[in-house]
């Protein structure tokens, strides 16, 4: 009698353990990113930070840039249409892990340190620039930064970069690269830093406004951000490979901005002091 009980339990416990598998399996499905973008909301949603150009950026009522050109890509891999989700730079990942959107696109640098998310393949690889008014020739270099306030896009690698430096008066952190823009122009900043492609868009629509240096010591890798164990990542890499294989990534980035004349370059060092 004992021994039909121990059966008819173990029979119960083995048929609760295979439901409890195949349920398991059922919600890992529902949850893959792939398919609930492609048979249930049919739309890829998008995380940028506009006003970043040549990146991404208002033109005519519509946002453009050389990271939409990536984004069209990744869609087409996926056979969706997508959304774009405006943030502030320093919420993006933050709103990619509360699921506000499916992945980051905005000139976003690769940091092995950010928990909750995984990278792509790097799309390209850039450095930063220092950029002061022309009127201004008090900043040469970096180490004629001292005693004086920079502005930078908050969470960047701009932003990085000068935390390092111990002489400066202040750092004045920005939501948008035009922002920091905003206040060079106004007298509030002695220089701004930034993407060096985004330095030459400003000084395409003032060259005789804006005088640029070249970090050569800095380097950013941009990539794109999926939330961690996100089925998306090998269709990203995907459109990453293409973009680049294709050398789509300079080309668009020359559509989005002109040639200026070449940047002097500063071989100082960090500056601090």
């Amino acid at each position: 009698m004992k021994k039909r009980i121990y059966s008819l339990v173990s029979l119960l416990l083995l048929s609760m353990l295979a439901v409890l598998m195949v349920s398991c399996k059922k919600k890992e499905a529902k949850e893959s990113d792939y398919n609930r973008i492609k048979i249930e909301t049919k739309e890829l949603k998008v995380l940028i930070s506009p006003e970043n150009p040549p990146f991404e950026y208002e033109k005519e009522g519509q946002i453009v840039g050389a990271d939409i050109a990536l984004i069209e890509r990744i869609a087409g891999q996926i056979g969706v249409e997508y959304k774009l989700v405006e943030k502030n730079y320093a919420d993006l990942m933050d709103a990619l892990i509360s699921g506000e959107g499916d992945i980051v696109v905005s000139a976003y640098i690769y940091n092995k340190e950010r928990d909750g998310v995984d990278f792509s393949n790097v799309y390209l690889d850039n450095s930063l620039a220092l950029v002061t008014l022309k009127s201004d020739d008090a900043i040469s270099s970096t180490d004629d930064m001292a005693g004086k306030i920079i502005a930078v896009q908050e969470n960047s690698q701009s932003d990085f970069y000068v935390s390092d430096f111990s002489n400066l008066k202040s750092i004045e952190r920005c939501s948008y690269v035009s922002e920091c823009m905003d206040m060079l122009n106004s007298g509030d900043v002695d220089a701004v830093i930034c993407d060096i492609n985004t330095a030459t868009y400003y000084l395409k629509q003032d060259s005789e406004k804006y005088s640029m240096i070249s970090l050569r010591d800095t380097l950013e890798k941009y990539v794109v951000a999926v939330r961690k164990g996100s089925d998306l990542l090998s269709y990203v890499n995907g459109a990453v490979s293409s973009y680049k294989n294709d050398e789509d990534i300079e080309k668009t980035i020359v559509e989005h901005t002109v040639h200026v004349e070449e940047a002097p370059v500063d071989d100082t060092g960090n500056g601090e002091g």
